[in-house]
């Protein structure tokens, strides 16, 4: 049984207030190493959650400050971090019991967004929607919402 994180943001706005969690999905989390000529590239991949997820810019925010703040680019020649929003198959107790529902279920309908870097270095934001790209980001800039 993987051991339960969840760290809880609220958004605000003139109307109402929304809870979102962002649950990490450690069990299928993974780092990888790999050996050149001239030396050791190691790789990883975290999993996230997002309980109460809203398309709207405040949970989009939210999510970017989270991305910015939690990235573990630094010891990683590659680095993502994939983000699926909670639905009935995409949960910590479905997937628990199924895993392989990441990637023959939740991947082509929950996944919402992917970051990348290179080298310590941001390099791309997607937005996605049942499995397709909506917003390739090449020039998105994250940062820490104030």
């Amino acid at each position: 049984m993987m051991p339960l994180i969840i760290i809880v943001i609220y958004a605000f706005d003139c109307e109402h207030s929304e809870e979102i969690s962002i649950i990490p999905l450690t069990m299928f989390n993974y780092t990888d190493t790999t050996m050149s000529k001239w030396q050791e590239r190691i790789n990883g991949i975290d999993y996230y959650l997002i309980k109460g997820y809203l398309d709207n810019k405040h949970t989009k925010d939210l999510i970017d400050s989270f991305a910015h703040k939690n990235d573990a680019a630094s010891p990683y020649g590659l680095y993502k971090m994939f983000f699926y929003k909670e639905s009935s198959k995409t949960n910590v107790k479905h997937l628990s019991a199924n895993p392989k529902d990441l990637y023959r279920y939740s991947q082509n309908h929950d996944l919402i967004y992917q970051y990348m870097w290179i080298n310590g270095k941001f390099v791309v934001k997607y937005r996605l929607k049942n499995g397709e790209i909506m917003e390739p980001g090449h020039d998105i800039k994250i940062e820490e919402v104030k």
